[in-house]
């Protein structure tokens, strides 16, 4: 438990050029999706929708943009904003992440 509540105000780390520019991508096609929501579900059922998919893909974008601006102060905050979302994120996408 101890190592989960250290990894989690971690900045996570870089995504590479290429996953960046994937993970950007996909995030802009789902943010239509996520608004989609307003229309299609009433209720509880809508705040759900909207709120998960809407956070996670912004979320998402912050990260990839944090890891496309160069490696001093400005990229590292983006990146840290994302830190309690992705504590354990899939680290062989990341930019020199170990291959085990």
């Amino acid at each position: 438990m101890n190592q989960f509540q250290n990894r989690l105000w971690q900045t996570p780390p870089r995504l590479s050029p290429a996953w960046a520019r994937i993970v950007a991508a996909l995030a802009i096609v789902v943010l239509p999706i996520a608004a989609s929501g307003f229309w299609l579900y009433d209720g509880l059922t809508r705040v759900a929708h909207v709120s998960a998919l809407g956070l996670v893909e912004l979320t998402n974008l912050v990260w990839t943009i944090g890891s496309m601006l160069p490696e001093n102060e400005v990229g590292k905050t983006a990146r840290g904003v994302t830190a309690a979302q992705y504590p354990h994120a899939h680290r062989a996408h990341m930019v020199g992440a170990d291959p085990r």
